[in-house]
């Protein structure tokens, strides 16, 4: 892979940059620490968390923190993890990364050492957080992303995770159709959930975060 051409096209545009900034000055301003993170790429970003968390936060009094940033890949995150994550000293943080990296050509080993690193930093930063790494989910297959592509990447998390104390939050079954692909069910375009597969996904999450 040429990884100078992967870090050009993986960079943060005005928007991207605008959404990062708009974080970490919210985390340092208005959040409260010792809360909840969920933090990735768009799949995050388009999570109606508020909504699908508020029973939890309302019996629990601890905040579902929403940091993704829709176009991401693991390099990015990286960047912006100390700033929109790692300051709010959370209590748990899910992480769901990958899938961009996939598609703009990035190894296996590439994207598994970046989310070794995330879990390191975490680990390092915020010694008494629980960290979880989700499988990246299915698509309904098309030219950058194929399902056949995905499954040995998430093999790889997993082990990652097991070595590495690490919760792994396996979506692939539960997200797919009888064929393999992402549900239309659960899905609108094929790579994103709509309001019924973030159901599935928050009824996946919330035995980590409670």
């Amino acid at each position: 892979m040429n990884l100078k051409r992967f870090e050009k096209r993986s960079k943060y545009n005005c928007e991207m940059q605008n959404k990062a900034d708009n974080y970490a000055h919210l985390n340092k301003n208005h959040c409260r620490k010792g809360q909840i993170v969920l933090a990735g790429d768009s799949i995050t970003d388009f999570y109606n968390n508020y909504e699908l968390f508020y029973t939890y936060t309302e019996k629990s009094g601890k905040a579902v923190y929403n940091r993704g940033i829709s176009g991401d890949t693991t390099n990015k995150l990286l960047e912006r993890l100390e700033s929109n994550v790692l300051c709010l000293e959370p209590e748990k943080v899910v992480y769901l990364i990958g899938t961009n990296d996939h598609a703009h050509g990035a190894s296996d080993e590439y994207i598994l050492d970046n989310i070794k690193t995330i879990i390191e930093r975490t680990k390092k930063a915020c010694p008494e957080c629980k960290i979880a790494v989700q499988s990246i989910y299915p698509v309904i297959d098309h030219r950058q992303r194929k399902n056949k592509n995905l499954k040995p990447i998430n093999e790889l998390i997993k082990k990652l995770c097991a070595v590495t104390d690490t919760v792994y939050i396996d979506l692939y079954d539960d997200l797919c159709d009888e064929g393999g692909s992402f549900s239309k069910a659960y899905t609108y375009d094929g790579l994103h959930p709509n309001v019924h597969g973030y159901e599935v996904i928050t009824k996946a999450l919330l035995p980590f975060i409670e």
